[in-house]
């Protein structure tokens, strides 16, 4: 049995939290009493300060301690603003005579009802407010387990640290260290790779795999039963995630109302219209759109049990994501005549299309309208400037004001209009020139959909 030495490419090079002293060991005397009255940014913190002084099975408990507590804080949060969304009634309104005091009135008592929901869930010893933005963005880009898996490695639970690392490869495919890692844990004895397990994979997947395997073993009933429960979980995860866009915002100054109110919807709009396609990616494997793929699955499947009724749904409601195909309008007419029913969009999906159109008009209206030439931009303190998260930043802001002047100096010449369009692999507005470089480096790899069947009419 060889030697388990840490290799060269597990060496990570860190910095010294201030108020930590020295390496070794310390006791942070952790008892699952104290687990409860921390948040998961002390928790996160106190496993960064544990792999700091080379204590690393503290590292694993508070990390572990950390990220379950980030979850459960989420899922509950979530839980109560999907439960305090009640549309309410006119006539239940305190607001009478003034009618666009109604959606404020609306809103208070959405807040009035998340805070009745969190009261009496939430340990009111445990700190609500979370101090340290950035480090919190380690839970949503997964680094948490990159302090993990080297944890786990240092404490000898190596499938543990392959599934880390797995993990975190998996949502940083630009990862290269990560890659090594893996490639290391896997050539351990102990590590078996066909135990490997994403640890964030949303409960739809193992419904959709359940799905696909079904098909491919033509087990129609089992495959509609695990397809129509992926696409069921799918769209459920996606407005948790949608939920959890709805957070703060910090815009770097202080507009007016109508200002504020404009950008931070603006802010929640691209995060929520992001949650699609971050749950597009399947270990891996991005898919281009699932819905509409769940949905391909299921006209098939519905066929060959010979439920005409449901495989007229799904394939309508398929063509309204890929209107242009032959095959699938052909597979619709061939149902339709064995039926005798013009078939209806599926009203799970037909709220989901729906909703989604609107906020891509929303945003291209935003996109398109928000446009000013260069002279315009730097004399109109109201623009919408170019800035790493806000849509509009005010003049007043010396650092964008900089960096906005220098944008239409570059143009001044030849008097071009200056544009910001939103780019999802920088996480900011860029002007429009910039935009070549992110077309040209997003090339996803997309999975086969099952074969349409064409029939002759």
């Amino acid at each position: 049995m060889k030697p388990y030495c840490l290799p060269a490419f597990l060496l990570i090079l860190v910095h010294r939290i201030p108020g930590t002293v020295g390496y070794g060991a310390k006791n942070h005397g952790m008892q699952k009493d104290e687990f409860s009255n921390e948040n998961y940014e002390e928790l996160y913190k106190r496993g960064r300060d544990s792999y700091l002084d080379n204590d690393f099975k503290s590292c694993v408990r508070y990390i572990e301690a950390a990220l379950s507590e980030y979850k459960s804080y989420n899922k509950l949060v979530n839980t109560c603003k999907q439960s305090c969304k009640i549309p309410k009634k006119k006539e239940d309104a305190v607001v009478r005579f003034t009618d666009e005091y109604f959606h404020y009135e609306g809103l208070i008592r959405e807040t009035l009802c998340l805070m009745k929901c969190k009261r009496g869930k939430i340990n009111p010893n445990k700190k609500e407010v979370i101090e340290d933005k950035v480090l919190v963005q380690d839970f949503e880009t997964f680094k948490t387990y990159d302090y993990l898996q080297l944890c786990y490695f240092q404490t000898k639970e190596f499938q543990k640290a392959a599934n880390a690392a797995y993990t975190n490869a998996l949502y940083n495919p630009d990862h290269e260290i990560m890659k090594e890692n893996l490639r290391y844990y896997l050539d351990v004895p102990e590590v078996e790779k066909e135990a490997l397990v994403n640890l964030e994979e949303p409960e739809f997947v193992k419904h959709f795999t359940q799905g696909k395997k079904a098909y491919s073993s033509e087990d129609w009933n089992h495959c509609i039963e695990n397809i129509e429960k992926a696409l069921k979980l799918f769209i459920q995860e996606e407005e948790m995630c949608r939920l959890q866009c709805e957070k703060p915002f910090d815009m770097g100054w202080y507009p007016d109302f109508v200002s504020s109110v404009s950008n931070h919807f603006t802010f929640c709009l691209k995060c929520k219209l992001n949650c699609a396609t971050k749950l597009h990616s399947i270990n891996g494997y991005m898919e281009e759109d699932l819905v509409a793929l769940f949905l391909h699955y299921l006209q098939f499947s519905y066929y060959k049990v010979s439920d005409y009724t449901s495989a007229v749904d799904c394939a309508l409601t398929y063509l309204q994501f890929r209107p242009e195909s032959e095959d699938m309008q052909n597979n619709l007419q061939y149902y339709r005549l064995s039926s005798d029913y013009d078939g209806n969009l599926r009203q799970d999906v037909k709220e989901y299309l729906e909703r989604e159109q609107d906020e891509l008009n929303l945003l291209q209206f935003i996109e398109e309208s928000f446009v000013f030439n260069d002279e315009n931009l730097a004399s109109d303190a109201s623009a919408v400037e170019v800035s790493n998260n806000t849509l509009e930043k005010e003049e007043s802001d010396q650092p964008a004001k900089e960096a906005n002047a220098a944008g239409a100096n570059e143009q001044e010449d030849n008097g071009e209009e200056i544009w910001a369009k939103w780019s999802s692999l920088e996480g900011r507005y860029v002007l429009s020139e910039e935009e070549t470089s992110e077309i040209n480096s997003v090339k996803p790899a997309l999975l086969s959909p099952p074969p349409i069947v064409k029939f002759e009419l």
